[in-house]
């Protein structure tokens, strides 16, 4: 999968950091944050073989309560959060190409069209999905290769320089979006952040409450890995 994220905020970063080392260490942070992640989950969902993911984590180690909120939170959060913010960009980036076209209706359509798209097959679905990931790296593999034909290049260094790290940790980080695609960010990023920390959180709490059960998959680095996402 290929998430709006590397379309949209990479540049509000690079515009607001002015640094391409603090720019690549936040994604470098990124990804092995969310590696740290994936490993937690890989230990919880080989003890717990079903459907449902962070609900049935969710519901085994705290309460079923809990389970079924965070159901209802990926519902909304997770899945209709994330394909507003797609299509804010797709309006974004069609308005400024088309200056004539509504942004709005525009974000809206594709919204439409996509759901009919899923909603006639399943099989052609799946297809479609798979056609535009292939694109969407196509794009980004061009981007890569053009940027070496640059007729006038920037004169731009990836070494780490004495104020980087200030930038990393800056609050710049956190104020670089327009306030809709802002707005719709925050309320994703914090709501699953919430129950992505209580399912990795479980972690701790299953290797003390159930110490001898069988693991199929035990997470590396363990109690390291959790730590670092619960950190990060």
């Amino acid at each position: 999968m290929i998430g709006i994220g590397v379309f949209t905020t990479l540049g509000f970063q690079v515009a607001s950091l002015h640094s391409p080392f603090a720019v690549l260490m936040l994604w470098v942070l990124g990804g092995l944050g969310a590696f740290c992640g994936a490993l937690c989950y890989g230990e919880l969902g080989s003890m717990m073989p079903r459907s449902g993911g962070e609900y049935t984590y969710l519901s085994n180690i705290y309460h079923p309560a809990i389970g079924f909120l965070s159901g209802w939170v990926s519902m909304v959060a997770g899945f209709a959060a994330p394909i507003a913010l797609a299509a804010i960009a797709l309006g974004e980036y069609a308005g400024a190409i088309l200056p004539g076209l509504d942004k709005t209706v525009i974000a809206v359509s594709i919204i439409v069209i996509l759901s009919q798209v899923h909603l006639t097959d399943v099989r052609f679905g799946c297809h479609f999905q798979n056609l535009f990931t292939g694109g969407k790296i196509l794009l980004i593999v061009s981007f890569i290769v053009l940027g070496f034909f640059v007729a006038n290049p920037q004169d731009i260094t990836l070494a780490p320089s004495p104020s980087d790290l200030g930038s990393l940790f800056s609050p710049a980080i956190f104020l670089t979006l327009t306030a809709t695609f802002n707005a719709v960010l925050t309320y994703v990023g914090f709501t699953l952040a919430l129950f992505a920390s209580l399912t990795v959180l479980g972690v701790f709490i299953w290797r003390r409450r159930h110490p001898h059960r069988k693991r199929p998959f035990k997470t590396w680095g363990y109690p390291v890995t959790p730590a670092i996402f619960l950190l990060l």
